[in-house]
């Protein structure tokens, strides 16, 4: 067999290595391959021979592949770009995505270049789950290769333990290993054990980069008191996930933290009116609530300013807290629906809303109309995933600024819907034609992101919305008349999802 056969280095070595072929090697390399595919579909003497000729187009082919031509810093950047779970659409942040979508050594398996790469790309060591209680020597020898690849980035540690399971000589070995390097922890996540948190006090007065905090805790034995915790002054998140009634909290500088996460409770109202009545310069408030609801005290807080709902009882929440400076209010998967606990929430509180997310929320149409003019101030609206019998006709003529005396959200310049809905898709155009244009032919909507399934498409709307691609600032719309769905984006920021915003379960 006679083919092109590049010279030194082989082509083993440049698969090996990563090294590219010149401009005119890939010009011949590519003319090499057309005839060993001519050769291919001619009957070959041999099976051997067409073996080899298969594994020379598979080595060669790969040689000429786009990625290998990438300069390091952009694969570098390939890796460390945040990751978008397919399934649930969760961003994660960029030191955490490859570990959740590939492990580094798995990357590193690829080729010899891209494990140099990795190896050399510190960020991509710097998320590390702690496996306590007995862990294997590989398992320690490889905590001390990922500490020692992450340089002097900030660590995300996720402590795992057992609470029932006394330490072993070998448990002390894997916290000595991270305790020797306190002070660059970012991110931390542990459970509420009375043993972990005593190996945990050599940290104290140490966790001077330490921004958020996770605690989590199905045990209800008693803790040791402890003030490893209370000299942080960079903490600004925290979580509270299955907290058991009963629990405390170890000591905690409330005052700094800006975000808290109350991740069902479990029956601990108690832990729950602590946590959101201690942090009085709280500005972010994620609560879920999937269990009995549970009864506390009123909470006023005078701070917070987005509060984001998840779950099938959190909305029960918020019949007990007052929030006037609240500006972005999102309600997730809230199966449990009660507009008048909403409006007297909205009442009491008396804010000037300006963010509105519901996203699969049992609503109905009359019940939206009212709530959308109980929030008449609100700029950016996200209506996901809603009962098909949200938004009707009435819905869409309410909010159309050309049909409506005096039309829902007049203020509105961002709007995303996606789902299947009644509403007649007329009636959809009409609305965003009302948005979209004014007599001057100034848009008035900056963002729009529609999506909808199970749409009658006729000549005169198909005709509407092809016309909507000549306005100036369109930037995607698709229509599948086999499939009857429609995409349609106006504007140049970038789609926005609540699994964005919403991390309850890292």
């Amino acid at each position: 067999m006679e083919f092109l056969e590049v010279q030194s280095p082989s082509i083993r070595d440049r698969l090996r290595y990563n090294q590219p072929p010149s401009d005119s090697e890939r010009l011949a390399i590519q003319a090499s391959i057309q005839v060993a595919q001519t050769r291919l579909i001619e009957p070959p003497s041999s099976t051997v021979e067409a073996a080899q000729i298969q594994a020379y187009i598979a080595q060669y082919s790969s040689l000429l592949a786009p990625i290998r031509r990438l300069p390091v810093d952009i694969l570098r950047a390939i890796f460390l770009q945040p990751f978008v779970h397919p399934n649930n659409g969760r961003k994660y942040d960029a030191q955490t995505s490859i570990i959740v979508q590939y492990r580094p050594n798995t990357l590193g398996a690829v080729c010899f270049h891209w494990r140099c790469v990795t190896c050399e790309t510190a960020p991509l060591w710097s998320h590390l789950i702690v496996l306590l209680n007995r862990p294997s020597r590989p398992t320690i020898d490889g905590l001390r290769i990922a500490l020692r690849r992450a340089q002097n980035v900030p660590l995300d540690l996720d402590f795992h333990s057992l609470s029932w399971m006394p330490w072993s000589a070998q448990d002390i070995d894997m916290m000595q290993e991270v305790l020797s390097r306190s002070e660059r922890w970012s991110r931390i996540s542990l459970l509420l054990d009375s043993s972990l948190l005593q190996q945990l006090f050599p940290a104290q007065n140490r966790l001077q980069n330490l921004h958020a905090l996770t605690l989590s805790g199905d045990t209800s034995d008693s803790l040791p008191s402890t003030l490893v915790f209370s000299n942080v002054p960079k903490l600004r998140i925290l979580k509270v996930v299955h907290i058991l009634s009963g629990t405390k909290l170890p000591p905690l500088p409330w005052q700094q933290l800006t975000e808290l996460c109350v991740d069902s409770t479990r029956d601990n109202p108690e832990l729950y009116h602590h946590v959101v009545s201690q942090g009085i310069n709280i500005r972010q408030l994620s609560l879920r609530l999937d269990s009995n609801p549970p009864s506390f005290p009123h909470v006023v807080s005078s701070s917070v300013q987005k509060i984001v709902m998840y779950g099938h009882l959190s909305m029960e929440g918020l019949g007990r807290m007052t929030t006037p400076r609240l500006t972005d209010l999102r309600m997730v998967n809230c199966r449990y629906w009660d507009l008048s606990m909403i409006q007297a929430f909205v009442q009491r509180s008396s804010f000037n809303l300006q963010t509105l997310m519901l996203h699969s929320v049992p609503i109905r149409a009359r019940e939206l109309s009212l709530l959308l003019g109980l929030v008449q101030t609100v700029e950016t609206l996200h209506l996901e995933d809603l009962n098909p019998n949200a938004i009707t006709n009435e819905v869409a003529d309410a909010l159309n600024l050309n049909i409506s005396p005096a039309p829902l959200l007049p203020g509105l310049t961002a709007l995303t819907v996606s789902g299947t809905y009644l509403s007649d898709f007329g009636k959809v155009l009409a609305l965003l034609e009302s948005r979209l244009t004014s007599p001057n032919h100034i848009p008035r909507v900056a963002v729009l992101d529609i999506t909808l399934f199970n749409v009658g498409f006729s000549a005169q709307s198909l005709q509407r919305l092809h016309s909507f691609r000549v306005m100036q600032g369109f930037r995607f719309l698709s229509v599948d008349e086999a499939r009857r769905s429609m995409t349609m984006q106006f504007g140049f920021t970038p789609r926005i999802r609540w699994v964005q915003e919403v991390d309850l379960e890292r």
